[in-house]
């Protein structure tokens, strides 16, 4: 599936106001059952969700997700895995974000 951005190569992105991107989420190879994590998104308000769609494989979780850009300004897009026994995240990355016209 084609993306815009992966989050795992991308320390910063400068995105156009009033355009939509698919952006590729951290990925977690699948582990067994009795280890669970969740996948965690959080945008700052300059982003919109647009839609997920889940990744194309099921060996790895993550999730191709389409955000729209609101507003002009700085921000950042955080992409984690939560793991659902202890509700610590086990992998996180931030990625800082500039919306431009």
């Amino acid at each position: 599936m084609d993306v815009d951005f992966k989050i795992n190569e991308c320390e910063s992105i400068k995105l156009k106001l009033g355009e939509t991107y698919k952006i590729e989420s951290l990925t977690h190879a699948a582990t067994p059952e009795f280890m669970l994590v969740e996948e965690e998104l959080d945008l700052s308000q300059e982003l919109g969700w647009v839609k997920k769609e889940p990744f194309p494989s099921e060996d790895v979780h993550g999730t191709i997700y389409t955000i729209k850009t609101l507003t002009v300004g700085k921000g950042s897009i955080t992409s984690a895995f939560k793991d659902l026994k202890s509700g610590k995240r086990v992998l996180s990355k931030s990625v800082e974000v500039t919306v431009e016209e």
